[in-house]
């Protein structure tokens, strides 16, 4: 017991001349000053000389919520309304957006966002290939239902429930499709 007596810092317990502990002395708790009305939490803090611990310092001491002075740099910015093409359509398109120029840097006339649009690489197979290969995997599919699954496939870039929104042959599933394709 003495081992947490010292950890929390309590006086430890006397023991008298039979081995018991004494009782303790209680030690009385000075009553709490009552604020008085009409004066607020804030100015009673300051004032009252037992609660000092819980004053604010008069004096900053540190240079907390004060900001910094802000940096500004000597190069010209200005907004443009410029062309810019997308390099992932093959259409050609030319739209127009605001482009933040600095200094006398030219922007790039390609889309930014072009290097994000990836495609699959998906499966293909010749004539030799499917009747060696892909129709003994399941003769329940015939050719033209795996052309159309595959042509499909290009179109929406594996996303299956759209392919299985617009596949044309009956009783085929979103699963059944995937189990096809990833067959292959």
């Amino acid at each position: 017991m003495s081992d947490i007596r010292d950890i929390l810092g309590l006086p430890t317990a006397a023991k008298s001349e039979g081995g018991e502990a004494k009782p303790r002395d209680k030690v009385k708790k000075e009553a709490p000053l009552k604020k008085p009305d009409g004066v607020s939490r804030e100015v009673w803090l300051l004032q009252s000389g037992s609660r000092e611990e819980l004053a604010p310092p008069l004096i900053p001491t540190h240079n907390v919520g004060l900001k910094q002075k802000r940096k500004t740099s000597s190069v010209k910015v200005s907004w443009q309304w410029k062309p810019f093409s997308n390099s992932a359509r093959k259409d050609g398109l030319q739209l127009k957006h605001w482009v933040k120029i600095l200094g006398d840097e030219p922007p790039s006339a390609d889309y930014a966002f072009a290097k994000y649009n990836k495609k699959a690489e998906l499966v293909a197979y010749n004539d030799e290939e499917y009747a060696s290969l892909v129709h003994q995997l399941d003769p329940a599919w015939s050719r033209a239902e795996t052309d159309h699954l595959l042509e499909l496939c290009s179109m929406f870039d594996l996303r299956f429930v759209q392919i299985a929104d617009r596949f044309q042959y009956p009783n085929r599933s979103v699963e059944d499709l995937k189990q096809r394709y990833y067959s292959l």
